[in-house]
């Protein structure tokens, strides 16, 4: 079996200014799909109940082989992977890394943490500014909108507009 062949871009920035959290890893395959296939961009959202500093978008990377494979590549491939990372909710009690009331990273509300995802999708899939140009542009037509537990509710929340902005993402299905 022939391995999986990817290029990583890990913390980028996708605000400014920037903070640790609000950050974006993007994959790439270093085969692009075929031109004349639709392919995906697949958006991970890491969970970690809104709060927990342990569970990064880093908890993409052991499926990485996997999604990438040439076995396991579907009809229609997927040409970027991104996790991205969001401010988190105060937890004090965390028992390796708790919080503190100063660390704008760790003292987000609702609908904090889904605004955050929602600008790192926008900033993926700007072409704009010489940050952006720093990292390779992301050519999937569609999207596929993915987060584990808590994740997976922030996932629906922008499918759906819950955070009072309009619902989708720059015109993609999702």
């Amino acid at each position: 079996m022939t391995p999986a062949s990817y290029t990583s871009h890990l913390c980028i920035p996708y605000t400014s200014p920037s903070l640790l959290l609000r950050t974006l890893d993007l994959h790439i395959p270093t085969t692009a799909p075929s031109p004349h296939s639709l392919s995906y961009t697949l958006i991970y959202i890491h969970g970690g109940a809104f709060r927990d500093p342990a569970i990064t978008s880093r908890s993409l990377i052991p499926s990485l082989p996997h999604l990438f494979s040439p076995s396991s590549i579907p009809l229609h491939p997927i040409a970027a992977a991104a996790a991205i990372n969001y401010r988190l909710s105060p937890y004090p009690s965390h028992p390796t890394d708790p919080s503190r009331a100063d660390d704008e990273s760790r003292n987000a509300r609702w609908p904090d943490h889904v605004r955050d995802v929602r600008a790192g999708i926008a900033w993926l899939f700007s072409g704009d500014g010489a940050e952006r140009a720093k990292y390779p542009a992301v050519k999937g037509e569609k999207v596929i909108l993915v987060g584990h537990s808590v994740g997976a509710t922030v996932a629906c929340a922008i499918a759906l507009g819950l955070d009072e902005v309009e619902g989708g993402i720059e015109g993609r299905r999702v």
